[in-house]
């Protein structure tokens, strides 16, 4: 006898918001649903230290027969082994996951921005295509998301999705590839199953490769199929295939120049290989994609280009949607749970090392090693025991108000900035024996200072580069009212990837809120 997943006794939009969802979160509003479940805003960490993210539920359906309701519990437990191990600057960051009773969710970071596809809305009401440097940018970001899932851990992982709903634009100009809940790769308890489409009507969804469309055997040059039907759309300031009617099934595709006069050659040449009807005749793979789009696109830093297109095409959108997080957070606050009351020492260091070596914090954090240590505090390697994932945990060496003021800024600072240069922050708590600890991102690189002295000078190209990091990081800080006020080069981490070296800022220990009281002095 097949047993059913809990199903609650009233759906949860329906209930009110903001509502407590565990021990650790608050949920704020529904901003998506679909056949795999649930997504709200919602807000982590304890009352003062609240920063916020995206929750993501499995949906449960009454009418569902059993066998369903065990195959979408597998689904949501492949999503959450694919996206919690990801860490790449194009995928959104997976950072808890775990049971609530028997209802599986997990959350990531909250991403403010718009899908590609309320931007291709808002760019055919005004009759004009996105600019081409954008689509540019955007497609190579794209393919180098899609280069790094292909290529991740040798899973041979397809996403299967990949359409403008699932390309969201940052307001900072990030972007971001979601939703990896239909994705297949070996081993997959989907991989097996022929002809399963999930969530989308066979014949409507659009954005399939033939082979997909059909329920014939894919390979990665699906996702690129996929990936070049965007390119096209965003090149031509239409859709391919329009409207609800059943897509051809051996559709003759136009160049994008036919309807946008500004397309160069090349580039139509370029999207017309990515939409071959045949995979061997597509680009080989979605890095060789993304690096026949580079070759055209000017240099320059088209993620700023890319916000300040954003923030004039969605200007009164964006006024809205800050004001409303600010309204619902607040409200929120009296939803949370009672923080635990830390033992704050006065001005005495944190215990020896060994001390925290090998306990578990917050029911989920290993530690694991002492990383680092400073005039301000510890840093240690931790393992989510939930997802699997390394972890960094710093606790404060010194404690009293003024160390708890520390922690607070550094703590929320980065959460509320929300920027790919800036180290992210992702739980605080209090250990067993009362002393304040954040958990953040994990970052295996050295800083500048350490890089400068091991390496000496470095190649001009490779400081442009960092330098343009560093000040994409710090203007998003002034943009969300944060001034660092101890920028120095072992405050900027460089982290190696597939596609260069991110440089993270960290330690906002100092920091100034522009909106509020100067909170480095004594309150």
């Amino acid at each position: 006898m097949t047993t059913r997943p809990h199903l609650s006794p009233e759906p949860l939009a329906a209930r009110s918001f903001p509502r407590p969802f565990g021990p650790k979160y608050v949920l704020l509003k529904e901003i998506g649903a679909g056949g795999m479940g649930r997504v709200y805003m919602a807000v982590s960490g304890d009352a003062g230290m609240q920063r916020l993210c995206a929750v993501k539920t499995i949906l449960h359906d009454k009418d569902e027969a059993e066998d369903d309701d065990e195959r979408l519990q597998r689904r949501l437990s492949d999503e959450d082994l694919l996206a919690t191990k990801f860490s790449h600057e194009n995928l959104v960051c997976v950072f808890d996951a775990s049971r609530l009773g028997r209802e599986s969710y997990f959350a990531m970071e909250f991403i403010s921005g718009k899908p590609l596809s309320r931007v291709q809305e808002r760019c055919a009401e005004r009759a004009e295509p996105l600019p081409l440097g954008l689509a540019m940018y955007v497609t190579q970001e794209l393919c180098a998301a899609l280069g790094y899932v292909h290529g991740f851990q040798k899973l041979g992982l397809i996403h299967r999705d990949v359409s403008p709903g699932n390309v969201m634009l940052s307001y900072t100009g990030g972007v971001k590839l979601i939703d990896f809940g239909i994705a297949k790769w070996t081993g997959n308890a989907l991989h097996t199953t022929a002809g399963l489409t999930w969530g989308k009507n066979h014949y409507k969804n659009h954005y399939m490769s033939p082979e997909q469309h059909l329920g014939r055997p894919v390979d990665q040059r699906s996702d690129i199929f996929s990936a070049g039907i965007l390119f096209w759309e965003m090149l031509a300031g239409r859709a391919l295939f329009p409207g609800d009617a059943a897509r051809p099934l051996a559709p003759q595709i136009p160049r994008p120049s036919e309807f946008n006069s500004v397309v160069p050659g090349d580039l139509d040449r370029i999207a017309l290989r990515a939409l071959a009807a045949e995979p061997r005749d597509r680009f080989g793979t979605a890095d060789e994609f993304g690096a026949a789009v580079a070759q055209f696109l000017a240099a320059g830093s088209h993620k700023r280009k890319l916000a300040q297109f954003l923030g004039a095409l969605f200007a009164q959108e964006i006024s809205r949607e800050t004001a409303e997080q600010e309204t619902l957070t607040r409200a929120a606050g009296a939803q949370h749970l009672p923080a635990p009351v830390p033992v704050l020492r006065d001005a005495t260091p944190q215990p020896p090392e060994p001390a925290l070596i090998g306990q578990i914090l917050g029911d989920r954090y290993e530690v694991r090693r002492m990383i680092g240590s400073g005039s301000m505090g510890h840093v240690y390697e931790g393992f989510h025991r939930g997802i699997g994932k390394r972890v960094a945990i710093k606790v404060p060496r010194t404690g009293g108000r003024d160390g708890a003021s520390r922690f607070h800024r550094e703590a929320n600072a980065p959460a509320q900035i929300g920027h790919v240069n800036i180290a992210g922050v992702t739980d605080s708590g209090t250990t067993p024996d009362g002393f304040l600890y954040y958990v953040m991102e994990y970052l295996d690189g050295p800083d500048l200072e350490q890089l400068v002295q091991r390496d000496g000078p470095l190649p001009i190209d490779r400081v442009v580069r960092i330098g343009i990091q560093i000040c994409e990081g710090v203007d998003a800080a002034h943009k969300a009212g944060i001034i660092h006020r101890d920028l120095k080069p072992s405050n900027v981490m460089l982290v190696p990837g597939l596609d260069g070296e991110t440089a993270k800022i960290v330690d906002f220990g100092v920091a100034k809120f522009a909106q509020g009281a100067d909170m480095t002095k004594p309150q």
